[in-house]
This record gives C-alpha cells, sequence and structure tokens, in this order.
C-alpha cells in the first residue's frame, strides 16, 4: 500500500527520542517507544517511585532499573528538548543496558537475531513486574561487568543456580495480574471471563483469567484482502462449540454431553487495552506471515464485547488508539516500527529516527500490535 507523510519539520515530543539499533534489536527499540508514550507507566518513573522504594532498588540487573535510566534519558535531555529537528541518530538513546539485564533475567532469549516483539513485551512486563515489587526473577553468580560481559552471558549464568531461577519463575506466575498493584499490572492487566454451558440443559460455569493483553487470530483472506479489528473481537468473543473430549459430567444434570459451548468475553477490560495479531502461522519447522491487512478505529467502543451480566464490569469501554507496532517484510528479515500519537500528532518511530506522520500513513500500516488506552 502506498503511504502518504507529512513534512518532517515538526519537532518530536520531549520523551520521544529514537533508539539505536544495536544489531536487530528493532523489536525492542517499536515496545520501548510505546511504553515511553504511556502514561501511567511514564509517570511512575519520572516521579523516580521505584528509585526511591525501599531506599533503593538493590536488585543486580534490575530491568526496572535500567527501563528507569532509559525514561529518565530520554524526558530529561535538554539538548533534545530544544531541537527543533526530527530526532536522528544524533540525538538517539541505546537501550544497551536494558537489553542486557533483560537477556540476563530471560537467558533463553539472548541471541543476537531478530525477536517478536509481542513476546519480548510480555516477558518485559513479567520481569519489571517482580523487580518493582523487589524481587529478582533471575538470582545468579556475581559477574564482571564491562563490554564482554555484554556481548556474553556466560559470566552471568551458572548451571549450579538453574533450580532457583525455576523456582523464582514459578514464584512470580502464580501471582494474580488482576489484583497486583504494581505499575504493570495497575496499566495493562485486565480480566477475562469465559462461560461454559451444556449442551443439555444450558446451566453454565464461568471461569476467569486475568491478561495483560489479547492475541487475536486474523481470518483468511478475502476477496478485498482486508478484515478489521472488530472482525477479530467478534470472532474471539463468539459461542464455540467445543468437544467434551474428557467426558465432563454436567454438575447440573449429571449428563455427559458430546460438546459444550464456550464464550470469552471481558469481564473488566484495563486502562490501557492491548492487542496481539497472531501474524504468524504454521510450525516451527515451515512458519509463514499472514500479511491481510487488518482495519482498525482510532477510537473504540469495547461495550459489545463485555459480559455485562456481570456486577464486576467496569464500564468504562471507550477508548483511544496511541500505538501501533508495525511489522513489514518476512519472519526471517522482518523490521518492526512504532507510530505513537504525542500531543495530538502521529510520530514514526524506526530505530533512531523519529519523525511526524499522518493518520493515513498510521491507517495504512500493517498493524502487529494494537494499543489503546481509556479516554479521559
Amino acid at each position: 500500500t502506498t503511504t502518504t507523510t507529512t513534512t518532517t519539520t515538526t519537532r518530536a515530543p520531549v520523551g520521544l527520542r529514537g533508539s539505536v539499533n544495536m544489531g536487530n534489536t528493532c523489536f525492542l527499540s517499536s515496545i520501548l517507544q510505546t511504553l515511553v508514550s504511556t502514561a501511567p507507566v511514564v509517570e511512575y518513573f519520572l516521579r523516580e517511585n521505584h528509585a526511591r522504594r525501599a531506599g533503593g532498588c538493590e536488585i543486580d540487573d534490575c530491568v526496572a532499573c535500567a527501563f528507569d535510566e532509559y525514561v529518565s534519558k530520554a524526558y530529561d535531555d535538554a539538548r533534545v528538548a530544544t531541537s527543533s529537528a526530527p530526532s536522528t541518530a544524533s540525538t538517539a538513546l541505546v537501550a544497551g543496558e536494558l537489553l542486557y539485564a533483560w537477556w540476563v533475567n530471560e537467558p533463553s532469549m539472548a541471541k543476537e537475531q531478530q525477536q517478536d516483539a509481542h513476546e519480548f513485551f510480555l516477558s518485559f512486563l513479567s520481569v519489571a513486574h517482580a523487580n518493582v515489587l523487589g524481587r529478582s526473577i533471575r538470582p545468579r553468580k556475581k559477574r564482571a561487568v564491562g563490554l564482554a560481559a555484554l556481548l556474553s552471558l556466560e559470566a552471568a549464568f551458572g548451571d549450579d543456580d538453574e533450580d532457583e531461577y525455576e523456582r523464582s519463575r514459578n514464584e512470580a506466575a502464580k501471582e494474580d495480574a488482576a489484583t497486583c498493584e504494581c505499575v504493570f499490572h495497575t496499566a495493562f492487566a485486565g480480566v477475562l471471563r469465559s462461560d461454559i454451558a451444556c449442551a443439555s440443559c444450558g446451566a453454565s460455569t464461568t471461569t476467569r483469567e486475568a491478561t495483560t493483553g489479547v492475541s487475536l487470530d486474523v481470518p483468511p483472506a478475502t476477496k478485498s484482502s482486508r478484515v478489521s479489528l472488530m472482525e477479530c473481537l467478534s470472532n474471539f468473543t463468539a459461542v464455540e462449540t467445543i468437544e467434551n473430549t474428557s467426558r465432563r459430567v454436567c454438575s447440573a444434570c449429571a449428563v455427559v454431553s458430546e460438546s459444550h459451548g464456550k464464550q470469552t468475553r471481558f469481564e473488566r477490560v484495563p486502562k490501557i487495552l492491548n492487542f496481539h495479531f497472531k501474524r504468524f502461522e504454521g510450525d516451527f519447522k515451515s512458519m509463514r506471515k499472514n500479511d491481510i491487512h487488518v482495519d482498525f478505529p482510532f477510537d473504540l467502543d469495547m461495550s459489545p464485547y463485555h459480559a455485562h451480566d456481570c456486577k464486576e464490569t467496569n464500564h468504562d469501554a471507550a477508548y483511544e488508539l496511541y500505538s501501533v507496532v508495525q511489522h513489514s517484510g518476512v519472519l526471517e528479515g522482518g523490521h518492526y516500527v512504532a507510530y505513537v500519537r504525542r500531543d495530538g500528532a502521529w510520530f514514526l518511530c524506526d530505530d533512531a529516527v523519529v519523525r511526524e506522520a499522518d493518520e493515513n500513513e498510521v491507517k495504512s500500516s500493517q498493524a502487529f500490535m494494537l494499543f489503546y488506552k481509556l479516554r479521559a
């Protein structure tokens, strides 16, 4: 699709700076640009809430501390605040400390190749959540600090602390994101409700699951090769038939039905709502990308997707789009960028470069993730 852009003379807002690509790190840059444009998260760190907690953070390789430093540099650099030119490599930040801290906490991701931006987002939230609560997800030996350590994790990760590492991660995973009061879950966590109805008597059972984002299937190609976010949401919240392979007995009628009807809806929507489109299909050996364009609105009403009969449902449903993470190209050699809305204007963040973009360019982007915020 042909895209159009505005002029590049508008000054980028304070806090919005480029992020240097350190080698296949565009996945990191696109999520960082979204996070530094997420008001409740940025406000928390600019007020030094993490640094002041319990007299200061003592966690080694703390992801929250590294992000705190990144936010401070983005918002406090007077050089950028007085510049009227688009952000370029000369004003861009280097997120090396943050990348290293994430690698240490997620050793399976420590590789110099492209990563999935959605997986990084979820991983970042998990680790940073634990860090702001004063816990280390990745206990380990002391390491030497320096360039060699940045390029290799051998000194940072020993076999003898693997068990402790797994215990820490399992402990963190047991926590309920829906009730956690950390800055990340307060912003991003919502609750999904699934109702399973007996095919014989109609009696239903309900389960609830905290979520920090929703992954949506992209419908098969149509003649126009375009679908919409609303279609994806309608499919996600539609009643589906599931086979009763476990031979589950209905507690109401004591009948073993061959199938049940299941419907998943939003019981509580978060302050910041994000959607991820499942564009990569197939197994590991034959992964392919679904390039269908997904139309998305700048203003979104989530009320049709609420579980309206639930007393706990919050009725704030009006959202506005503030970030689009785009993936272009193929899985092996693709590229991530972010479009973020700041001070009433849209900006394209493409690694080290930040420039203004118009709404048509944003609308024509191939969305991989969408971030909406509740209207004030």
